[in-house]
């Protein structure tokens, strides 16, 4: 083998390497920014669900049962507080976790995405029920 032959060699295993590093920190980058972009879609519907879950006391009291108690908010603060933490974990051990975990994550919060924006759907339909009852019974909301 001629200098040349093994300086071609050496040049295309370089090159080879590279792509491969490009392609791995690509596929890196759109994971985390998939993750972001959903963690950012989870906390406006759990602000949406927040909104939407206030306004049940008073359709429920408009209704003529008893609305005292207010529907319990903590759930959707746990959920907050459990994505915040998450945030952080991703801010102090993304570019160390491996891609099988990173997109593991990915998946589980589209899942968790998809559940709850069915949940609000049905929270959507249930006070939409109430509303018509509470029309056709002759009351205000």
């Amino acid at each position: 083998m001629n200098i040349l032959t093994i300086a071609a060699c050496a040049a295309g295993a370089a090159l080879i390497a590279a792509v491969w590093i490009g392609r791995r920190r690509a596929r890196r980058a759109r994971v985390l920014r998939s993750i972001l972009d959903r963690a950012d879609a989870f906390e406006e519907r759990l602000q949406t669900c927040r909104r939407r879950l206030a306004d049940v006391p008073g359709l429920v009291a408009a209704a003529g049962e008893d609305a005292a108690a207010d529907l319990p908010g903590a759930p959707i603060d746990a959920a907050l507080r459990d994505l915040l933490a998450h945030r952080l974990w991703l801010r102090e051990h993304a570019a160390r976790a491996s891609i099988t975990a990173l997109e593991a994550a990915d998946a589980a919060l589209a899942r968790s995405l998809a559940d709850l924006q069915r949940r609000i759907e049905q929270l959507d339909d249930a006070s939409a029920d109430l509303r018509h009852a509470i029309g056709a019974a002759g009351g205000s909301p």
